[in-house]
């Protein structure tokens, strides 16, 4: 290289002026060249040194995650001091509340030191949403507008919660609450079916479906394979509606209870409100 530049300064006066151009040329080439692989080298460690720093992260993560239940604990205590074993330190609160909320690892005041919390879900619904629901149960014909002023939330608050209550299948519908009494069907009864195990629950359940009386099925665990909620206009008509469920293919016999009365009618708002109140104010 000192060669080159001895040339392409005209010094080396051995040279034909002609083919020094040449040589300055090269020589520039050349510098280019070693500036740009000095260029590239350092991209290339400074990209290995990045990987590098993200993949200890990770694993420091990974070792927190999997080992903060059984390290924290013992922090805490070093940090409580003689005398006061068992008592979170003031300076290991915050790193504690961090994990506990992040990975839901480490203690509560209602586990003991050492266990290892599951990682707690969104609540389904809120407080709001237990309200929205109530009000919908009690007044189905009420509007947006009206639900948001009852509320005293925002109309794009009432529209978006429904949305999302009907996208998670929390609210099903809309419909009316029949009553089959005031139809006329003063009789309810619970017949357990036991169903010959060759054929299945399917094709009895599609037969099932086709007897209005039928409210309800579930498949159920016991000697008995499936209880259906059914209603009859009288003991008469009850023993007809049973008629018919012996006479679907595959049921082997059947057994009924009837209902006297319903001291606890069918309910979900006491569950909205549970639900709700245990989640925490978004």
């Amino acid at each position: 290289m000192r060669s080159l530049s001895r040339v392409a300064d005209g010094e080396d006066r051995r040279v034909h002026a002609g083919y020094r151009e040449l040589v300055r040329c090269g020589r520039q080439t050349l510098l280019t060249l070693l500036t740009l692989l000095t260029l590239l080298t350092l991209l290339t460690l400074l990209t290995l040194l990045t990987l590098l720093t993200l993949l200890t992260l990770l694993t420091l993560l990974t070792l927190l995650t999997l080992r903060c239940h059984i390290t924290l604990p013992a922090v805490v205590l070093r940090s409580s001091g003689p005398g006061r074993i068992g008592r979170r330190s003031q300076d290991a609160q915050p790193l504690h509340d961090f994990l506990y909320n992040l990975y839901g690892v480490g203690t509560s005041p209602a586990r003991p030191l050492g266990t290892m919390l599951p990682r707690r879900e969104p609540p389904v619904i809120d407080r709001l949403d237990a309200r929205l629901i109530g009000l919908l149960t009690a007044e189905p014909r009420v509007g947006v507008l009206e639900a948001s002023r009852r509320l005293g939330v925002a109309r794009g608050t009432v529209q978006a919660r429904l949305d999302r209550l009907r996208s998670r299948g929390v609210i099903t519908g809309y419909g009316p609450d029949v009553e089959p009494a005031a139809l006329g069907f003063q009789v309810t009864a619970f017949v357990t079916l036991e169903i010959r195990q060759a054929g299945g629950h399917g094709p009895v359940a599609e037969k099932l479906a086709v007897i209005a009386e039928v409210l309800e099925a579930h498949t159920i665990t016991g000697r008995s394979d499936m209880l259906c909620r059914v209603v009859a206009r009288d003991n008469a008509d009850l023993q007809r509606v049973i008629d018919s469920m012996v006479d679907v293919p595959g049921v082997v016999r059947t057994s009924t209870v009837i209902a006297l009365a319903a001291p606890i009618a069918y309910r979900v708002l006491p569950l909205v409100r549970a639900a709700g109140a245990a989640s925490r104010p978004r």
